[in-house]
């Protein structure tokens, strides 16, 4: 799971380069989001920015 509030790097940039190394990877853009996908799924690694429109990274961690 990869959690980064700027949309064009998180989609043209993160996500295609990780998946171009063989991960399966996905992206969200808040960390409401993320508290969401978690209730869904097992992620084996969160990559978080610490500078989130609705939470610290730090405090999400």
């Amino acid at each position: 799971m990869l959690l980064e509030d700027d949309a064009e790097l998180l989609q043209d940039v993160l996500l295609p380069g990780l998946a171009d190394y063989g991960f399966v990877v996905a992206g969200v853009q808040s960390a409401a989001k993320l508290y969401e996908a978690l209730r869904i799924s097992d992620f084996d690694v969160v990559v978080l920015d610490v500078g989130l429109p609705d939470a610290d990274g730090f405090s999400v961690a």
